[in-house]
């Protein structure tokens, strides 16, 4: 997983990129039996007290699926969302 920035604001959208590789010598089959691969709480800390601001589950792919990799192979997918 990866963003396209370190840091973000409130507002902001966020590209988030995910990636899945066989590193192996051997094909491999992967197996996503949900599409949530995800979830974020963004929050604040004021006085002690810690109040969520945002959350939100994400899809990484649009079907739940499996998939075959030959070695060194990946599968890819970039979901962008709002803060």
């Amino acid at each position: 997983m990866q963003t396209d920035r370190a840091v973000y604001g409130l507002g902001d959208d966020v590209e988030m990129s995910y990636r899945v590789t066989n590193f192996g010598e051997e094909d491999v089959t992967f197996n996503f039996t949900s599409t949530k691969l995800s979830h974020f709480t963004v929050q604040t800390e004021g006085n002690g007290v810690q109040e969520i601001i945002w959350e939100s589950d994400t899809d990484a792919w649009d079907d739940p699926m499996d998939f075959p990799l030959q070695p060194y192979g990946f599968s890819e997918s970039l979901r962008k969302f709002g803060l």
